[in-house]
C-alpha cells in the first residue's frame, strides 16, 4: 500500500459524483439562458444532462437553442412585426450578444470538460470538489495525451456508445480505468494536498516511480551502462596488450643493435 494517499487511485464513487457534479456545471448555462430567454424551451433540450456522458448527442438536443433565441430577439418587436409586410430582423447590440451567447453555451457544454482538464492540471470542478485530479502516466507530452483522452475518447468514442464499456472497465480493473483512460495513458487519482500544485505530468512521474512502471527503463540503462564499462575495459586491456608489444619490440631492435656494434669491434 502506498505511503502517500496522493497516489492512491480514486475510489470508483468519487469519479461518478464528480461527473455528476461535472454535468450540472456544463448545462447550467444552458438551462439559465433558456430560463431567462424563452418563454417554451424545446423539450428536447432537458435530455442534455442524461446524454452528457455521450457529449455529442447531449450537443445534438440542443441544437434547436439558437434558433429558438433568434426568434425570441425578432418577437421582441412585437410593435414593428406587427404591421411589418415582412418579418423584421433585431440588429440590436442585446440582441446580437444574445445569440452569441446562445452559440456559446452549446460550446461550453461540449468542451467544458477537456478544457477545465487541460488548463487546470487534470481537475475540473467536479473532481476538484471530491479532491481527485487526472494525471498523465506515460513518458511524451502530457498535453497530447490529456486531449486525446479528451477529445478521441470522451467526446468521440462515449459519443458512439464506447461509454458503456467505459462503465464496465472501470468496474472490473483494479485502477478503475476508463477507455478513454487507456488511450491517454492517464489514472485518476487523489488530489495532493501539499502546498506546491503537481501537474497531471510530475504527479503521473511520482506515480510511475512508486509502482516500478520505470523499472524496466532503468534496468536497460544498468545494462547500457555496464555494456559500456566492460567496452572500456576492454579498451584499455588493448591499449596495454599494444603498449607491452612494442616495449618488446624496441628491446629487441636495441639488442640487435648491440650485437651488430660488438661484431664490428671484434673484427
Amino acid at each position: 500500500m502506498y505511503e502517500d494517499r496522493n497516489l492512491l487511485t480514486a475510489p470508483l464513487y468519487t469519479r461518478v459524483i464528480a461527473f455528476l457534479i461535472d454535468t450540472v456545471v456544463a448545462f447550467l448555462p444552458v438551462f439559465v439562458l433558456m430560463m431567462v430567454l424563452l418563454e417554451e424551451p424545446p423539450v428536447q433540450s432537458l435530455l442534455a444532462p442524461a446524454l452528457y456522458a455521450a457529449p455529442v448527442e447531449g450537443t445534438y438536443v440542443l441544437r434547436e437553442i439558437p434558433l429558438e433565441v433568434n426568434q425570441a430577439m425578432n418577437d421582441s418587436l412585437a410593435g414593428v412585426n406587427e404591421y411589418a409586410a415582412t418579418e423584421v430582423r433585431n440588429v440590436t447590440l442585446t440582441a446580437t450578444f444574445c445569440r452569441m451567447l446562445s452559440v456559446f453555451v452549446i460550446l461550453f457544454y461540449l468542451f467544458y470538460d477537456t478544457v477545465a482538464t487541460v488548463l487546470f492540471d487534470g481537475v475540473t470542478i467536479g473532481k476538484y470538489c471530491m479532491g481527485i485530479q487526472t494525471v498523465y502516466l506515460r513518458n511524451g507530452n502530457p498535453t497530447v495525451g490529456i486531449l486525446l483522452r479528451q477529445l478521441l475518447g470522451k467526446i468521440v468514442l462515449n459519443s458512439l456508445g464506447v461509454f458503456v464499456i467505459s462503465i464496465i472497465s472501470m468496474l472490473v480493473t483494479p485502477k478503475h480505468y476508463a477507455i478513454h483512460d487507456l488511450i491517454g495513458g492517464t489514472r485518476v487519482v487523489y488530489m495532493t494536498t501539499q502546498k506546491k500544485k503537481f501537474s497531471f505530468s510530475s504527479l503521473g512521474e511520482n506515480i510511475r516511480k512508486r509502482e516500478g512502471l520505470d523499472d524496466e527503463t532503468d534496468s536497460e540503462d544498468s545494462e547500457n551502462e555496464d555494456d559500456a564499462d566492460n567496452t572500456d575495459s576492454a579498451d584499455s586491456d588493448n591499449v596495454t596488450d599494444t603498449a607491452v608489444v612494442s616495449d618488446t619490440t624496441d628491446s629487441a631492435v636495441i639488442n640487435q643493435i648491440a650485437e651488430s656494434s660488438n661484431t664490428e669491434d671484434v673484427r
